[in-house]
């Protein structure tokens, strides 16, 4: 009797430590990726709200943002504490507090475009024009710890204490804020490629579109791979995922005036068509997710393509699910989502 007894206590004293050490080794949960996107608003603005949404669209913060014209993608800081949007004008949202801070007085043909975070996300800078003919335009870099704008007409070096900041601008109309410490990268883009209306980077290569297929460069051997070869249909908008190892991008076909995402793997083989919409409905903007495990797009539809939303879809093409009406989706940097 004693005997069974001490077998029973030991089983119980086993049993109680394997269940205390599985709780012990529970991992802590991930927190889901989080989009921010462009909304109308109330008052009938093309896009006057920013949505910060979870991935399945459950949890939303809106800001309301005073833009009354066209508007662009919203721009994460790198610690995905600030939101940046602009046109005409450049707002700049810090998104726990829901503060909004105007960065330009909004007034008429005053354009800013082309607003770039530094690395670090210390700066944000911006190029702008008054008047709406190109005249007089002005570079500036705001300094977010303590709020203030330096402001220059020289492309070359902007001082702002204690570091240096180089302005680079591409032929692609881009532009890119990097330290001084760092050297600008130069990409001579070869005789009779066009890059000019979109173009994805990653590490030493980027992929661009020549208008009517994707062609990759490898910028230290000068390798052209052109990753499509369809003389029936368009590809743009390539979009790298986070390892490098897909680009997803949107295809168009002019005689049926159809547009579906596909991806494909860099050296041009294992392409998957994503998505395939019904109707006069057609998918544009594939955006990858930083875990590389989800794609957001924005899916068009109904007379002329004016109803927008935007939809997130496993990184195969499945389980597509709505997050919202909207359009613009850009993902929180990793910093905050992992």
């Amino acid at each position: 009797m004693m005997t069974r007894l001490r077998l029973l206590l030991t089983s119980a004293i086993l049993l109680t430590f394997a269940v205390a050490h599985a709780q012990d080794i529970t991992p802590t949960p991930v927190p889901s990726p989080v989009l921010a996107y462009l909304q109308g608003g109330s008052d009938g603005t093309h896009c006057g709200v920013v949505a910060v949404s979870s991935m399945d669209g459950a949890a939303q913060q809106q800001f309301t943002v005073p833009i009354n014209n066209g508007c662009m993608s919203p721009l994460w800081s790198p610690d995905g504490a600030y939101l940046a949007v602009y046109h005409p004008g450049l707002i700049l949202i810090e998104v726990e507090t829901g503060e909004i801070i105007v960065l330009n007085d909004l007034t008429t043909g005053t354009i800013v475009d082309t607003p770039a975070w530094s690395t670090d996300g210390d700066y944000l800078a911006w190029h702008e024009q008054r008047g709406g003919d190109g005249a007089n335009p002005t570079w500036n870099v705001l300094n977010v710890a303590d709020g203030t704008v330096e402001a220059s007409v020289d492309l070359s070096e902007i001082e702002v204490a204690p570091d240096t900041l180089e302005l680079l601008q591409v032929t692609n109309g881009g532009l890119y804020l990097m330290t001084s410490s760092e050297e600008p990268l130069e990409v001579p883009l070869p005789e009779g490629l066009n890059c000019t209306s979109t173009l994805a980077l990653f590490g030493n290569q980027f992929v661009c579109s020549d208008g009517d297929d994707l062609v990759l460069v490898d910028v230290q051997t000068g390798m052209l791979l052109n990753l499509t070869n369809t003389p029936t249909v368009e590809e743009s908008n390539p979009h790298w995922s986070p390892d490098g190892q897909q680009i997803a991008y949107q295809t168009y076909e002019p005689t049926t005036r159809k547009t579906w995402l596909n991806s494909i793997q860099p050296d041009g083989t294992n392409g998957i068509q994503l998505t395939l919409p019904e109707g006069d409905a057609y998918d544009v903007r594939p955006l990858w997710s930083p875990d590389g495990l989800y794609i957001a797009f924005q899916r068009h539809s109904g007379p002329k393509g004016l109803t927008s939303e935007i939809y997130v879809m496993q990184a195969d093409g499945s389980n597509v699910v709505k997050i919202g009406d909207g359009q613009a989706a850009a993902w929180q940097p990793a910093a905050l989502t992992e």
